[in-house]
């Protein structure tokens, strides 16, 4: 997500509609504080980016996994991916079921 996207100072969404929308998917469905994925993950801690561009479909960043589970030894990461809807499932293993 780029850092103009988020909530300004009204609690109105700012930025590019796709991040807001994501944005909106991880604080309201997930129950997850974006700001704290942003603070374990600064971007001087990415593993690797992957810019999008128009024959791959998407984008994706990946980083470290940091957990209890995880040692110094492993190399477990996770893979923040947004892009063509088609693209994206295809090419996921898991998918988060939709309740409610």
């Amino acid at each position: 997500m780029s850092q103009t996207s988020g909530r300004g100072s009204a609690g109105v969404e700012v930025g590019n509609k796709t991040e807001c929308a994501l944005l909106s998917f991880v604080v309201l469905s997930l129950h997850v504080n974006y700001q704290d994925i942003r603070t374990a993950n600064p971007e001087s801690t990415f593993r690797k980016l992957y810019t999008f561009n128009s024959e791959r479909k998407y984008m994706a960043t990946v980083v470290p996994l940091s957990s209890p589970d995880v040692t110094s030894t492993d190399h477990a990461y996770r893979l923040y991916a947004k892009g063509a809807a088609d693209v994206v499932l295809n090419r996921s293993a898991l998918l988060y079921p939709y309740v409610g």
